[in-house]
């Protein structure tokens, strides 16, 4: 069900981001930002692929989330653009956070 919400809202999104004002590169950029951001919330709606990412290598998410960002930027301009930095820069302080608690927090004294 959750995969179908995800699906839903990535669909939902990029109809309103084709409908915007904005050269056609703009609005691509803005579309695989979001993309990137599905990729970064797949922590909370697909474990097969979170866990797919993570064993390619630990840090791969964080490029993902700055990639994200990158492409949010120059995206198309306005409420998109806020909106999806502000949730790659919150996605990528929650995974960092995680990283954190993984590496140093799980340590044998």
């Amino acid at each position: 069900m959750i995969i179908v919400a995800a699906m839903v809202s990535l669909a939902l999104g990029s109809y309103g981001i084709t409908k915007s004002n904005g050269a056609v590169w703009k609005k691509l950029l803005s579309i695989l930002s979001m993309m990137c951001l599905g990729l970064l919330g797949s922590l909370f709606w697909n474990e097969a692929l979170f866990n797919t990412i993570l064993d390619q290598g630990l840090f791969w998410f964080g490029v993902i989330g700055v990639l994200g960002i990158l492409l949010g930027l120059f995206g198309v301009k306005g409420t998109t653009r806020v909106t999806l930095v502000t949730l790659h820069v919150v996605g990528l302080m929650l995974y960092g956070v995680l990283v954190f608690i993984g590496t140093v927090g799980f340590q044998e004294p």
